[in-house]
């Protein structure tokens, strides 16, 4: 089940930058790539969020992503510095 949602996500993934497209619905797409690859490839994982949080750097979802990642792979000072740039909640989705 998580590889076919890895499949389809990231077609969806490369299809939206082929075409230029973005919104909210290419933000969780990468959450659930994301997601899905840190139960079996936290390197793909990793990855995955990375992309995701340079599209939109105040998501949540794959900052959290991001700390399982890390804390499964006992990469504390990668950890802290998430949990360190974690956005404020309270903001989310306000204009800096």
């Amino acid at each position: 089940m998580f590889e076919q949602a890895v499949q389809e996500g990231m077609e969806a993934i490369s299809l939206a930058a082929r075409q230029a497209v973005s919104g909210p619905n290419l933000i969780w797409t990468y959450y659930i790539v994301c997601a899905s690859y840190s139960s079996w490839q936290p390197g793909e994982a990793e990855e995955v969020a990375l992309a995701a949080i340079s599209r939109c750097k105040d998501h949540l979802d794959p900052r959290f992503v991001l700390v399982i990642v890390y804390h499964r792979l006992r990469r504390w000072d990668d950890l802290e510095r998430q949990r360190a740039n974690f956005p404020d909640p309270r903001r989310h989705g306000e204009a800096p």
